[in-house]
């Protein structure tokens, strides 16, 4: 049961890299495929290996059976497979980011097309304000006039029903875009303009590397908004959980623990690791 899982999980998974990777990239669907086959490998014999230590008093009797010892064998092999699940998810969420360009999907700093996808977001934003304050302008310039107004809204390139929506009276009588709308929209036009400035300079800002008197390699990378630790070997279980709990996840790709660059990050880095 346990192999006819494992290998219903490649062939999901390959299938869902035919969904996502086509054109140029079909390609690189074999190297994928392999990159997750080796990870649900590893994680399923440690599901095995930690579910084979656990022991069922129906099986054994329940004379002298540990139950404390079983029950925390059963927990860690429920977190083992958890672990195996949650790889499959976030292989298959690596996919979609890497390969599928979501129009709707948020723009991340890290992103290849981080710039144009803002900047045509700020341009998009700009022709909506300028649209409602012109729909504006024609409905004052209608004066009350309906067939006048929506007249004037259609010849400027609304629609129909657009028209009509917007000139009918709100909750508080307001007719047209009302004010609160331009200024949320003006507001997240510098948000956006704002945050183009930023990723443009950290595409442009060369990666930073340093090392530690015990090995351990810190490379800040801001055209990947990364931050990402190198050990020369195996770390503590302390120390990943201190990792993981500062927001540090491991990429078995890079070989390094890795995390967004924040000021918590780099705060976490200073203490733990440069002084």
């Amino acid at each position: 049961m346990e192999r006819q899982n494992y290998a219903d999980a490649i062939e999901q998974f390959r299938k869902y890299l035919e969904k996502y990777l086509t054109g140029e990239n079909a390609a690189r669907i074999p190297e994928e495929l392999e990159r997750f086959r080796e990870g649900l490998k590893t994680r399923t014999l440690a599901y095995l290996h930690s579910h084979s230590n656990c022991a069922s008093s129906v099986i054994t009797g329940g004379s002298n059976f540990p139950v404390a010892r079983m029950m925390k064998r059963s927990r860690w092999a429920d977190a083992k497979a958890k672990e195996m699940l949650d790889f499959v998810e976030r292989a298959k969420k690596s996919v979609k980011r890497r390969y599928y360009n979501d129009p709707h999907a948020p723009i991340k700093s890290s992103d290849a097309d981080a710039v144009e996808r803002l900047e045509a977001k700020i341009t998009s934003c700009k022709e909506m304000q300028e649209t409602m304050k012109a729909a504006n302008a024609v409905i004052r310039k209608a004066k009350g006039n309906k067939e006048q107004a929506i007249a004037g809204l259609i010849k400027m390139g609304l629609g129909d029903h657009t028209a009509n929506k917007i000139l009918t009276p709100d909750f508080c009588g307001r007719i047209g875009f009302p004010s609160y709308l331009l200024s949320n929209n003006l507001a997240e036009i510098k948000r956006l303009e704002g945050r183009l400035l930023k990723v443009k300079r950290a595409q442009e800002t060369a990666p930073e590397e340093t090392e530690t008197e015990s090995g351990i390699r810190i490379e800040k990378c801001p055209q990947d908004n990364r931050i990402r630790i190198y050990f020369p070997g195996k770390p503590e279980e302390e120390i990943r959980s201190l990792l993981k709990a500062h927001g540090f996840r491991w990429s078995p790709r890079l070989g390094a623990w890795q995390a967004y660059i924040n000021y918590h990050t780099e705060r976490f880095i200073k203490e733990q690791f440069r002084e």
